[in-house]
């Protein structure tokens, strides 16, 4: 993964989202030991791999109450091939950039995927049971399709406060890989995606 500028739209409104982030919790620049750090540590993240490369844009540190975040700016790039009339193939490449967070959990909770639940989903389940399922929990269960490596370590580890406090965001993406977690939307940059992903990122750990 290398450096990729942002445009200058979306500059804008990652720099307002960090602005309007200053009044809840302390943030500071990475440095660029950090930016390397947080470069590498993204590529460990499977529910990146839509595009042929994610490209770190831009980003900051949160803090609140002794804990941290990372707020970043990615953008994934696909190319586009398709087939004109005579046959002769078109290549076009697609940027999609959107805000990711990185945070640490207190517990090692393995390999863990979390992920707005689709019809194929539905129908994979009925044939073959892989989700691990919180049945106590309709709406987080409702919206989310879970996967995990060890369903008991999960079940045993995710509190109420966790599930609820999940449950309560819309098209959230979030993998969990033994204490590291990364969240995002794959939505462009916008101030309220990027509030949503700073508060579960500093509140997340807390409920586990």
């Amino acid at each position: 993964m290398f450096r990729l500028h942002l445009s200058d739209k979306d500059k804008e409104t990652f720099t307002k989202a960090r602005t309007r982030l200053c009044q809840e919790y302390h943030v500071t620049d990475l440095e660029q030991r950090e930016v390397t750090s947080y470069i590498d540590e993204i590529s460990k993240f499977s529910i990146l791999g839509q595009g042929e490369e994610t490209i770190f844009c831009d980003g900051f540190r949160l803090t609140y109450e002794g804990r941290s975040a990372f707020m970043l700016a990615v953008c994934n790039r696909y190319e586009q091939v398709s087939t004109g009339a005579e046959g002769q193939v078109h290549r076009n490449s697609i940027d999609n950039t959107f805000a990711v967070v990185i945070f640490d959990l207190f517990i090692d909770l393995g390999h863990v995927l979390i992920r707005p639940e689709s019809l194929g989903d539905k129908i994979s389940e009925f044939f073959s049971p892989t989700e691990v399922d919180f049945p106590e929990h309709p709406e987080f269960c409702s919206r989310n399709y879970v996967l995990s490596k060890d369903h008991a370590l999960l079940k045993s580890s995710a509190t109420n406060a966790f599930l609820e406090l999940l449950g309560g965001f819309a098209d959230l993406h979030l993998e969990i890989l033994d204490k590291k977690a990364l969240s995002y939307r794959p939505k462009n940059i916008n101030i309220a995606d990027i509030s949503d992903l700073a508060k579960l990122s500093l509140v997340l750990p807390g409920t586990l």
